[in-house]
């Protein structure tokens, strides 16, 4: 790392790709010096400094995203209320304000989960084991061994749609399986929005905030 003008010039993707680089540089030169194969030990300590630097600069870049965000809340709050001077509302009201939001913004993501995403999930796991039990009666040998195990999968509480499973449904001939795929990506997604609006309630109990 040349200097913290060259790091503080790296968007996000930039700084995440070369902290996979010292990290993978670290596992390499860690190896070496277990073997004995290591020329430049010193290496080890100027990675480890790279890699602390990076996570560092990563961090401050969440926590200003963060505050916008929620600088951007406050002022969408301000337009739903009708507010046209804040600088008439208390801080605390302000923060009380922003609490309330978060919180229903956070209950509405639980709620499309629950809805959009585990609900069809369940539903969908039903098909397909009510399919997979009518198939059984028309197959025998190999097939149908493929089959019971595959009802019984299904069956398993603890039961996640891995793309090697749900790729063996596709072959056999259940194209809903591929609907998993789809939920999957729906829940990553509803699962990231929910991280960002509990970071930015950690932030605004943090007491750091932007306004």
């Amino acid at each position: 790392m040349k200097n913290q003008e060259e790091l503080n010039a790296l968007t996000v993707p930039e700084l995440q790709d070369k902290l996979r680089h010292y990290k993978e540089e670290l596992f390499q030169l860690r190896f070496q010096a277990a073997t004995g194969q290591l020329s430049n030990p010193s290496r080890i300590e100027i990675v480890r400094r790279n890699i602390a630097r990076v996570n560092t600069r990563l961090s401050q870049l969440q926590k200003e995203s963060l505050r916008a965000r929620l600088k951007e809340e406050l002022e969408s709050l301000y337009k739903e209320k009708k507010i046209s001077d804040p600088r008439q509302i208390p801080l605390r009201e302000k923060i009380a304000m922003l609490r309330t939001k978060l919180s229903q913004k956070a209950s509405k993501v639980r709620q499309e989960i629950r809805t959009e995403v585990d609900k069809k999930a369940t539903e969908l796991v039903k098909a397909l084991r009510t399919r997979i039990t009518e198939k059984i009666k028309t197959v025998k040998g190999r097939e149908e061994s493929q089959l019971r195990a595959a009802s019984l999968r299904l069956r398993d509480p603890k039961f996640t749609a891995r793309k090697k499973f749900l790729d063996k449904l596709n072959s056999m001939g259940f194209n809903e399986a591929s609907q998993f795929v789809s939920l999957k990506e729906t829940k990553r997604a509803k699962l990231g929005e929910l991280e960002q609006i509990r970071a930015m309630q950690r932030e605004l109990i943090s007491g750091r905030l932007p306004f």
